[in-house]
């Protein structure tokens, strides 16, 4: 989590939300330490429920549209696969010309990487022109 707290001390104009999706481990305490030091830029959303990976990022998603409104919006695994540097220095590209970037891993020849298909990924999704 200092990661995280480093993070939000650096970049006061960023907020992170995080979805606890009714973790069973000490994940909801160590969110609610983090908050409490950085509670002006730190949202913690609770699942009463597993619901699964798509519905944390829509839930997450949809808090954010409600309460950021049109400032830059981006989705990260809490693992940091990606870096939160990474994802900051990837949104100072965003601008009136570039509207969205979209960032993966990639597979190399020393890394595994286990994909699992979800309902949503069944779903087709109609992006709208800028």
């Amino acid at each position: 989590m200092d990661t995280y707290f480093e993070f939000l001390k650096k970049h006061k104009d960023t907020m992170l939300c995080f979805v606890n999706d009714a973790s069973t481990d000490n994940t909801k305490l160590l969110l609610q330490n983090v908050e409490s030091a950085a509670h002006h830029n730190m949202r913690i959303l609770e699942h009463s429920k597993n619901r699964g990976k798509v519905a944390a990022v829509l839930s997450g998603r949809l808090y954010s549209n409600s309460n950021i409104g049109d400032k830059k919006i981006a989705y990260l695994d809490a693992d940091l696969s990606t870096s939160l540097n990474e994802c900051y220095v990837l949104s100072l590209d965003i601008n009136k010309r570039t509207k969205f970037a979209f960032g993966s891993r990639i597979r190399k020849l020393d890394s595994f990487i286990k994909r699992q298909p979800t309902s949503m990924q069944q779903k087709t999704i109609t992006l709208q022109e800028f």
